[in-house]
């Protein structure tokens, strides 16, 4: 993510949540690892409400099992 928009800035990378000033504009990049519905809304949730201020993103294809495979059978929970 870009904060000031500008490409030639190294990037912060890692975040989940983004703050980005009244008037400004934001330039992200982004490696989707699973296929999946991202929304993004602004956490004013009137203004996302009252005037769609939502976007998604619908991964549909790269479905990697390295990320999420089951290691181990489910079993009995011991303490």
């Amino acid at each position: 993510m870009w904060s000031e928009g500008s490409s030639g800035d190294k990037p912060t990378t890692d975040l989940e949540t983004w703050f980005i000033p009244c008037g400004n504009a934001v330039a992200m990049l982004y490696d989707f690892k699973q296929p999946s519905l991202h929304g993004y809304l602004s956490h004013n949730l009137m203004e996302a409400i009252m005037v769609r201020a939502v976007a998604h993103a619908n991964v549909t294809e790269g479905w990697n099992d390295g990320l999420m495979v089951q290691v181990q059978a489910a079993g009995a929970i011991r303490g």
